[in-house]
């Protein structure tokens, strides 16, 4: 490609009723230069450019009969030290409940902010969504739970994210070497050079008016 840049694309898919507990790796690809006349892409990506990402299948993930159904989509960047935003809906397959809605398993990598509203009121039939904020502190493919407990039961809903690296400042760690130290040391040396000028300033002002007076 002649110009690099960068952009976010959102990928949406099912994962089957009956698919294999276990993880899956899948393999994106990329495809460019269109040509809208044939509309096919003259480029694809080299075997080297290919990315592999883990989708890591756990849990009992489909609903079966009148059980209560968890789904949870991710409304943020997922990035170390940023706020990740999780959107949790519960489907209540059976008469009026109260759900209370705790997020567990996330201690080793995230520290948990809010989880609003933590209790739910659901009619027969309806969906309802709660808001779980997490602040990752470690990056990589991560799992959590979702736990739902009502009418003296508790179900969970596994969830797997994959938390990027904190990125760092060019300004601090690159184009500025030295921090505040260097900073200082520029800030003597330009006074000093000052100081110099304003002494050779008032050295050629000096002798100018010693001229000035012999000659009168």
């Amino acid at each position: 490609m002649s110009e690099s840049y960068s952009d976010t694309v959102d990928f949406q898919f099912f994962v089957p009723d009956n698919a294999e507990e276990k993880t899956y790796i899948l393999i994106l690809s990329t495809f460019y230069d269109y040509d809208d006349k044939d509309e096919t892409f003259g480029e694809k990506s080299d075997t080297e450019d290919l990315y592999e990402y883990e989708l890591k299948v756990l849990g009992n993930c489909q609903a079966l009969g009148d059980e209560v159904l968890i789904t949870a989509d991710l409304m943020s960047d997922a990035q170390v030290g940023k706020e990740l935003v999780i959107l949790a809906g519960i489907t209540n397959p059976d008469d009026e409940t109260s759900f209370i809605i705790k997020p567990s398993d996330y201690e080793s990598w995230a520290e948990l902010i809010s989880v609003e509203p933590g209790i739910l009121t659901i009619d027969k039939g309806n969906t309802e969504q709660t808001t779980i904020k997490l602040k990752p502190t470690k990056s990589g493919l991560q799992t959590f739970n979702i736990d739902v407990v009502y009418n003296g039961e508790v179900i969970e809903q596994a969830v797997s994210v994959n938390i990027e690296e904190e990125p760092t400042s060019g300004f601090l760690t690159g184009g500025f070497t030295g921090g505040i130290g260097s900073l200082a040391i520029y800030l003597t040396a330009g006074i000093f050079l000052l100081l110099i000028i304003i002494i050779i300033v008032l050295i050629v002002k000096m002798t100018g008016s010693a001229k000035a007076g012999s000659e009168f």
